[in-house]
């Protein structure tokens, strides 16, 4: 079992950084949860935007 937990040190390492305009991401729908709430399509979509992939949370996704 893996357990974790957010830190102030945690929190502080995952800021939003500067953004990649240029970059292209691929339509693979695998939704993740930026520390600010925010979801993205991919984790390609949040890193473009500037956050760290170690930063990220899958979202569940059920289907009913």
């Amino acid at each position: 079992m893996y357990i974790s937990s957010c830190t102030t040190e945690d929190r502080e390492l995952c800021t939003k950084g500067e953004t990649s305009p240029g970059v292209v991401c691929i339509e693979i729908f695998q939704p993740v949860i930026a520390p600010d709430g925010t979801q993205y399509p991919n984790s390609c979509y949040a890193e473009k935007d500037g956050w760290d992939n170690s930063c990220l949370k899958l979202k569940n996704i059920y289907y009913g």
